[in-house]
């Protein structure tokens, strides 16, 4: 402003005008008007210089409170109707995230666990969850009853099942044969034939071995050799002989031809 009123005095002067010049006295007022309304002069004595008005400026400080807010969700807390947060729980119905209401924006948001987090899918099928990437994942398990006789399943919402069904199966036992299902049990088919026993010897099937065996009576036991001309028959290692009788007795076979 001062430049501005010696431009004015030096133009009079050349225009032949009287002109008294200012004197620092002069401008006693406005310099005070000035530095009252809040303008100062630059350092070199020049120009006044205009004082800026305070502006806020965002610092570091601010973001990191934001971010730390936003990292802490209130679980206890969600969104109303206004758009504030309220009693009511914040959930996305995700196991692996953690739900709440952001303090800064006053909405819903998730924060997804660390990988390795225990969860639980809902799923009765699966087993061992843990979190990776935001989703909830486990192994199936195993659905076995042991009995040939049943169809196994799972139901997510249940677990295991077993349905009775039709079908060939073993019931354990080498010695029967041809073993079906019925009513959801393995019933046993019908035995094994073994040779027909003789006199000193008893054919069966062995249940270890699952084949037909001969069982030797003891030496000495009963037995009949079918020869009415031997007295006092006995086994004797699984063969049926007696002693023969007196010749002079007369012994009958039973043959009428002979």
């Amino acid at each position: 402003m001062r430049t501005i009123l010696w431009w004015m005095v030096a133009a009079l002067a050349v225009s032949g005008c009287k002109v008294e010049l200012p004197t620092r006295g002069d401008f006693a007022s406005e310099y005070d008007a000035l530095v009252d309304s809040g303008a100062g002069l630059d350092g070199a004595g020049g120009e006044a210089a205009d004082v800026q008005a305070d502006v806020p400026v965002e610092s570091d400080a601010g973001d990191a409170a934001d971010a730390a807010a936003t990292d802490s969700l209130d679980a206890a807390d969600s969104v109303d109707a206004a758009g504030s947060c309220s009693a009511t729980a914040c959930d996305d119905g995700n196991p692996c995230t953690q739900d709440g209401c952001d303090p800064n924006t006053h909405a819903c948001a998730s924060l997804v666990k660390d990988d390795g987090s225990p969860c639980d899918d809902g799923n009765a099928c699966t087993q061992g969850e843990t979190c990776k990437s935001g989703k909830c994942l486990g192994n199936a398990i195993a659905c076995n009853d042991g009995n040939p006789c049943t169809a196994d399943g799972c139901t997510p919402g249940s677990g295991c099942t077993s349905a009775p069904q039709a079908g060939a199966c073993d019931d354990g036992d080498p010695c029967s044969l041809g073993d079906t299902c019925q009513a959801g049990s393995c019933q046993a088919g019908a035995p094994m034939v073994c040779k027909a026993s003789e006199a000193c010897i008893t054919w069966k099937c062995d249940p270890v071995q699952g084949k037909c065996k001969a069982s030797y009576a003891a030496s000495g036991a009963p037995c009949d050799d079918g020869n009415p001309c031997s007295g006092s028959d006995a086994c004797k290692d699984g063969d049926c002989a007696g002693l023969a009788v007196d010749a002079s007795k007369t012994c009958d076979d039973g043959n009428a031809c002979l």
